[in-house]
């Protein structure tokens, strides 16, 4: 979105980053327009973008005040310039005219425009590039004069159309590769028309030991964290057989700092620096899936997952949920009642009961990872669909930090040859080993295939609960456990406690055998079903897996009763009921 500039007669804003093409010399763009005799109040808010969408300049130029402006300071390389002409002075008014064109600037370059001259013809710029198939492409289309200066276009002028199949095109001209072969985009304005011929190659993606895919929606407050995690990947990407794919959304306007908007697909490349920065990220974009993508959405996860299975083969895949998350649900209405992965641009989130919408009948998912908070429940472990192995994440809610993902797979990166179960446990260790006792952290591994006599043992322990506790018999002794299982983000409308150690409690608490060996069941269903259990003295009594434990004055268990493990079990028929 633009920002409405203050009223003077030329405003800059330089910043001095990854420009188009990096290194070490620099550049200089000579911007200069022609506003012709007449005289007038008209401006252009000229802008200067990386083809990342990140802009490094920007100045509004007033008519008869001033006709040309310099961008210095820049890496030499390809950038994007769009130029908006307005009715009014100062950036005000009306868009009457626009220019968007790719730019290459190196040594001393000038790009001249006029508002008087007439257009000869179009041009697309590149008029020819090589992708790979799935690769994206920005492409321009400018109208020049017979003098070779570039004339505004009303907004809108231009449409864009894909000649073949190889290739697809949108409104604004972002190119994707579909086939191998040739792919031919066509322009077309006034009554000009230009092309782009594309050679489109194979993907040829070798399959490897491992992909790491990561499902990073910074939609939100946690987006400055988004380039903290990208550098820590970017650290431990150095070994072939580990590729870290990363779906990462951003949006400027909601005002987190985010330096670009819209969704892209970046292959994670090594770079070991120690920059926590936007621009120390140097990994390589492979889309740009452009704006208006909803990552609050379980039908643009599925999309995300099966497009990088079908582009980055592996043996082993990792899916990691980046994001807040929320247990099974959520008290806040604006979104759904449980989910995770909020996306505030359009204020969506994905429902628990959705993962199987997103995940299930795709390749088998080794790890599914919550890098989000309160998602590591006995009620969303029995959302997972059969094809998801295991599931890492935590009881509590962890920093907003998140992973330290050179820790966790670092070792990874050292050793492909590490199994599953081996890297379930780096999670925990990198954790405890970024934070230590500075906030509370658990970090759990679960075995889904497990879950079941979990879960039945969850159901018997209801059932005698249910059947012994009427008339309040245990009234006492229930909240009693309740109050002193271990708690996470404990509220008054949010009651999710330790599994193991609620069943500690409530056989001491309740003296009765066949509840006793229940709990003991319950114990030792869960001792079998966590793999590996990770945390710090600020959360001393986890176990790895928690679950909701509400009593009947909530207003929310005919919610609750939609989820999988309700329907499967009598833990919501006790809870309904419970003191």
């Amino acid at each position: 979105m633009m920002r409405v500039l203050p009223v003077v007669f030329a405003v800059l804003v330089l910043v001095v980053g990854c420009g188009g093409g990096g290194g070490n010399s620099f550049a200089t763009l000579q911007y200069g327009t022609e506003w012709g005799t007449a005289g007038g109040t008209r401006s252009q808010l000229v802008r200067l973008f990386t083809l990342s969408d990140e802009q490094v300049g920007s100045a509004v130029l007033n008519e008869g005040a001033q006709s040309s402006w310099t961008f210095s300071n820049l890496g030499p390389g390809p950038y994007l310039l769009q130029v908006d002409l307005y009715s009014q002075a100062n950036g005000q008014g009306t868009v009457i005219g626009r220019i968007k064109d790719r730019v290459q600037v190196s040594g001393t370059t000038t790009y001249l425009t006029t508002t008087v001259g007439t257009a000869t013809r179009l041009e697309v710029h590149p008029s020819s590039a090589t992708l790979k198939v799935g690769e994206t492409i920005q492409l321009c289309a400018v109208a020049l004069s017979s003098d070779n200066k570039s004339v505004f276009l009303a907004p809108g002028a231009i449409t864009w159309e894909s000649l073949n199949g190889n290739a697809s095109v949108d409104g604004d001209g972002l190119v994707t590769a579909q086939a191998e072969g040739q792919g031919v985009i066509r322009a077309s304005a006034l009554t000009f028309q230009a092309s782009s011929i594309l050679q489109i190659e194979p993907n040829n993606a070798q399959t490897t030991k491992w992909t790491i895919m990561v499902f990073l929606n910074a939609a939100n407050d946690l987006d400055s964290f988004s380039d903290l995690n990208v550098n820590q990947m970017e650290r431990v990407a150095n070994n072939p057989q580990v590729r870290f794919v990363v779906q990462w959304k951003r949006v400027q306007s909601l005002g987190y700092g985010a330096p670009w908007t819209g969704t892209r697909r970046y292959l994670i490349k090594y770079d070991p620096d120690s920059s926590n920065s936007w621009s120390g990220v140097r990994s390589q974009l492979i889309q740009n899936l452009g704006n208006g993508v909803d990552m609050g959405s379980a039908a643009t996860l599925r999309s995300f997952v099966q497009w990088t299975m079908a582009n980055y083969p592996a043996e082993r895949y990792v899916l990691v949920l980046w994001n807040h998350g929320s247990g099974w649900r959520m008290t806040d209405d604006r979104y759904g009642t449980r989910g995770f992965s909020f996306d505030d641009e359009f204020f969506t989130n994905i429902e628990t009961w959705q993962l199987g919408q997103a995940l299930g009948g795709l390749d088998t998912i080794d790890i599914v990872s919550w890098d989000s908070s309160l998602m590591q429940m006995m009620e969303v472990a029995y959302e997972m669909p059969s094809n998801v192995q295991y599931m890492v994440g935590s009881e509590e809610s962890p920093p907003a930090e998140g992973l330290p993902y050179d820790l966790v797979f670092g070792p990874l990166r050292d050793n492909p040859n590490l199994t599953t179960e081996q890297l379930g446990e780096k999670f925990g260790q990198g954790m405890l080993a970024f934070y230590g006792e500075t906030r509370k952290i658990t970090q759990s591994m679960v075995r889904l295939s497990d879950r079941q006599a979990v879960a039945d043992a969850c159901n018997a322990l209801a059932q005698l609960l249910i059947q012994k506790n009427q008339g309040g018999t245990f009234d006492a002794e229930i909240q009693a456990a309740r109050n002193e299982a271990q708690a996470y983000s404990p509220s008054q409308t949010r009651w999710y406690r330790d599994l193991w150690h609620l069943a500690f409690k409530l056989k001491e608490k309740i003296n009765d055998a066949q509840i006793d060996a229940a709990c003991d069941n319950v114990m030792a269903a869960v001792e079998q079903f966590v793999v590996h259990n990770a945390h710090n003295s600020l959360s001393p009594n986890s176990h790895g897996i928690s679950i909701e434990f509400g009593n009947r004055n909530q207003t929310y268990w005919n919610t609750y009763g939609l989820l999988s493990f309700a329907q499967a079990t009598q833990w919501d028929d006790f809870c309904r009921n419970a003191p």
